[in-house]
């Protein structure tokens, strides 16, 4: 008779250790390491600084690393964000016998951007190198910030600027 065999012990107690072993690896911790955060809102060209960053543990290889020392944010950081590297630039590199000169920088620009200055009054052209963005004027699309040019255009372009006879230009 069919209702007198033993019970499948052998079969109950496989599934009961593959029910355990599933359990046991999906509640299982992944490894995990530490990776920063953004605090506090962190504005375009502004110094990423260890106080701006928190320390969150995620899982290993889920997010690249980014590299903070002396870097600037390239774009606005919003707050408890992850940090990453397309987030961040070094600090421009500056030549040598080159003058930094407060001008109109298109807000698309990040420190290290090559710009094109163009002097209306003259019509000359001048390469620089954007060095930081400054506050956006509200009325505006562009910010006051800085930039670096050569010490031969430097007067030329400071009296442009001053006079609000500038126009500085980004490539795509």
């Amino acid at each position: 008779m069919f209702w007198l065999r033993r019970p499948p012990y052998a079969r109950w107690l496989v599934a009961v250790g593959l029910v355990a072993a599933a359990a046991f690896i999906d509640l299982a911790d992944p490894p995990t390491e530490p990776h920063p955060y953004v605090v506090d809102a962190v504005a375009i060209g502004d110094r990423v600084e260890p106080s701006d960053l928190e320390w969150r543990d995620v899982p290993v290889g889920l997010l690249p690393p980014a590299d903070i020392e002396g870097s600037v944010a390239t774009r606005q950081l919003q707050a408890n964000t992850p940090l990453l590297p397309g987030d961040l630039a070094g600090r421009p590199v500056i030549p040598a016998d080159w003058w930094v000169v407060p001008l109109p920088i298109p807000g698309e620009s990040v420190p290290g951007t090559t710009i094109r200055i163009v002097l209306t009054d003259t019509a000359t052209t001048v390469d620089g190198i954007a060095v930081a963005a400054g506050p956006k004027d509200p009325l505006s699309s562009q910010a006051t910030g800085l930039a670096a040019v050569p010490a031969g255009s430097a007067a030329a372009v400071a009296s442009a600027a001053a006079n609000q006879r500038v126009v500085v230009l980004i490539s795509p």
